[in-house]
């Protein structure tokens, strides 16, 4: 199913606002992108959601703990509290949440997926077959997210989803990080 991405940093009224027009829209499901430095804060905003709307959206949460750069100089979630966000947003009935760890702490993602309690997704800067076939054999994701500009496009894709059909694991395709793919999403 298709699902609007809110990749964009709204405060948490202007976010509520923004389902309330993509369910408008007829979009089944949205997708929201934590921001802010205190995770709590992003919890109060799908509260708000709920709130607001109920269960006539499913919702996902992109925590983008994936995007480590070099100069980057605050560390990434530490899995115990990705845990504990996790545990935080279970009665919220959410689809899945998106990278709540560095995406190469494969350790880190198991031990999500084995004491957590919703879906992880993940898989966005995978470029390559072998490593998508990795993430999803070893047990990282439960939804596989590659991206469609960096997975060679649609025929990169296809033996990718092929893959993670055969063996049981959610794949969705992913496109936000490059130019064309963004112009086209503000439509």
């Amino acid at each position: 199913k298709a699902y609007a991405s809110l990749g964009q940093r709204r405060d948490r009224a202007d976010t509520v606002d923004a389902v309330g027009q993509r369910i408008a829209e007829g979009y089944p499901a949205v997708k929201l992108r934590f921001w802010r430095d205190d995770w709590r804060e992003e919890v109060k905003t799908v509260e708000a959601v709920r709130k607001a709307h109920g269960d006539r959206i499913a919702l996902m949460v992109d925590c983008n703990q994936a995007w480590r750069m070099q100069w980057d100089a605050t560390p990434s979630r530490p899995v115990d509290e990705a845990l504990e966000l996790i545990r935080a947003l279970e009665p919220l009935n959410l689809t899945w949440i998106e990278e709540p760890v560095f995406r190469g702490d494969y350790e880190g993602l198991q031990r999500l997926r084995r004491e957590g309690c919703i879906p992880i997704a993940g898989g966005e800067l995978t470029r390559e077959v072998h490593e998508s076939r990795f993430l999803a054999d070893d047990g990282c994701y439960d939804v596989l997210q590659s991206d469609v500009a960096l997975a060679g496009g649609i025929s990169g894709l296809a033996p990718i989803a092929r893959h993670c059909h055969d063996i049981g694991v959610t794949f969705t395709p992913h496109t936000w990080g490059n130019g064309i793919m963004v112009a086209a999403a503000l439509q």
